[in-house]
């Protein structure tokens, strides 16, 4: 465990300090507490070696559990089929992906709950369509060390849970490096990828010998929450695009659980987050099971990807690699 800061806040004492001109800042200190405690809960369930049954009904059992008990107008749980009403009058609802699958477990990969923070109101029912940017959101990491990656608007700050349950702010206002030549994606689906995400690819592939000038590491395990922290630690890119196969067309990262949360943390860490066409948090919630493609790292990065999707000129400057001779190619 790493040396404990005398400077390093608790949790508590951190939203003391960045919530206090907040008009809502009792409700959404309450709930991020709640959330908090459902973490430490959950990091003592995953330490347990007995605990491998049902796993994610029991991580979703133990949020709900916490949240119920927090000023919370409405809960919303991916795969849950609807919304919870709880305190008509909360002003703030509570939407979380707290997808834990046991083979991520059993392989030691990194896994965690997302969770957006959203005012909603009595009559918004369903709670789609303009929800505005969260009013908080996040990530919990269980892996070597558990960890809380937490935005309230103003800057990402990442927490530790030490022992009895306290979490520690480890890291304050961090940002997503800029210049590390790292991305993510699942190169088995290479056949299927969109020429955009093709040439991106190839071109970082190619390495020092290619356009880009300079070697890249790929990476990918799979995890969201793992690879959203790898970016804020080392930066890079993160691609989960939309491809051509018909369930694949509107990408597979869910829109309100998943990728705006992921969203918004990244753009407050200096970051972006795109459909490689549009910037995510533009995109309107019809329906709790919409999903996305999830284009996210560091900025001049999503925008490069953009602009392959979206700019002739961006594509014409490489039509000479383009389509012929991909190291994806079949």
């Amino acid at each position: 465990m790493q040396a404990l800061s005398l400077e390093a806040l608790s949790l508590d004492e951190h939203l003391a300090e960045a919530l206090s001109p907040d008009p809502l800042r009792d409700q959404t200190s309450a709930i991020v507490g709640a959330l908090a405690e459902a973490g430490a809960i959950v990091a003592d369930l995953l330490a347990d070696p007995d605990a491998n049954d049902e796993l994610e009904r029991r991580v979703r059992d133990i949020f709900m559990r916490c949240l119920r008990a927090a000023p919370v107008g409405a809960i919303a749980a991916s795969h849950s089929g609807g919304w919870e009403h709880g305190d008509a009058s909360a002003d703030l609802a509570v939407a979380l992906a707290p997808a834990i699958d046991q083979g991520s477990i059993d392989a030691s990969v990194p896994v965690g709950a997302i969770f957006s923070i959203l005012r909603c109101s009595p009559d918004a029912d369903p709670f789609t369509g303009d929800l505005g940017a969260p009013v908080a959101a996040g990530f919990f990491v269980h892996g070597a060390r558990t960890r809380l990656i937490l935005t309230l608007g103003d800057g990402v700050d990442v927490f530790t849970l030490y022992p009895r349950g306290v979490w520690r702010r480890s890291r304050g206002k961090a940002l997503a490096p800029a210049g590390t030549q790292e991305f993510a994606i699942d190169a088995a689906n290479s056949r299927h990828w969109d020429d955009a995400i093709r040439l991106y690819i190839d071109d970082c592939v190619k390495g020092a010998d290619g356009p880009r000038g300079r070697n890249f590491t790929m990476r990918w395990t799979g995890s969201l929450v793992g690879e959203a922290l790898r970016i804020l630690n080392r930066g890079g890119v993160y691609l989960d695009p939309a491809d051509q196969r018909p369930e694949q067309r509107e990408g597979r990262a869910s829109l309100l659980f998943e990728a705006r949360p992921i969203a918004f943390v990244m753009e407050q860490a200096g970051g972006k987050a795109s459909t490689g066409r549009e910037r995510i948090l533009d995109r309107s919630v019809v329906s709790l099971d919409q999903t996305t493609p999830l284009i996210f790292g560091a900025a001049a990065k999503v925008d490069h990807i953009a602009r392959l999707h979206t700019s002739p000129e961006g594509r014409a400057e490489r039509s000479p690699l383009f389509g012929r001779r991909g190291l994806f190619r079949n």
